[in-house]
């Protein structure tokens, strides 16, 4: 999973996951990526926003990407193969 910030556009978080493992055939990837709510530090939040990538790919999932995360924290995760997800978040909260 990679992650980056640009202060365009009140601020702007992008996501990807890129697939290490078995790059000669397509499989299942999914990338999330989530706007929280105001004061929703230190906790699982519902995002207001979102964009998701999800389907069968050889090499990458994603970019996704929400904007006015500035003084926002994210939520981010990546589900791989149905078999494994890795979930951050709220994540680089201001």
């Amino acid at each position: 999973m990679f992650i980056s910030y640009s202060s365009a556009n009140g601020g702007t978080n992008c996501a990807w996951a890129q697939k290490n493992l078995n790059r000669d055939k397509s499989e299942h990837i999914e990338v999330f990526i989530g706007k929280c709510p105001t004061g929703s530090s230190g906790n699982p939040c519902e995002p207001l926003v979102f964009d998701r990538d999800s389907g069968n790919f050889q090499y990458y999932a994603g970019p996704v990407q929400v904007t006015g995360t500035a003084d926002r924290c994210i939520l981010v995760y990546v589900v791989y193969r149905n078999l494994s997800e890795e979930r951050w978040g709220p994540i680089h909260c201001s």
